[in-house]
């Protein structure tokens, strides 16, 4: 029973710090030059999904990335608050591989 409470724990613990990206804005690091100034990632097409695996910057090769974020703004696209949209997809995958972990940690 004491693995299970601290398996809940770690669950409410990673919920609570994705919470606050649901309710805010984008973030100035770099969510404006990946998203909203990113041409790539405004929808889906064949340009877009080839571009993301064609276009090669070393610090950043992020094909699988781009691909979710044409996803979601194809759904959602520029709506308001944009964060809410984009990042509320990303919640429960985050939560779940985090609870993924634990529960290993707990065999």
């Amino acid at each position: 029973m004491k693995k299970l409470s601290s398996l809940g724990v770690v669950l409410a613990i990673t919920a609570a710090v994705f919470l606050p990206s649901l309710f805010g804005e984008f973030l100035a690091y770099d969510d404006e030059l990946l998203l909203l100034d990113n041409p790539t990632v405004h929808g889906l097409s064949v340009s877009n999904i080839t571009e993301a695996f064609t276009t090669y910057d070393p610090e950043l090769y992020i094909p699988l990335t781009l691909l979710t974020h044409q996803l979601e703004w194809s759904i959602v696209g520029d709506s308001s608050p944009p964060s809410l949209s984009h990042y509320k997809p990303r919640l429960a995958p985050n939560v779940c591989s985090t609870s993924v972990f634990d529960f290993a940690h707990l065999l």
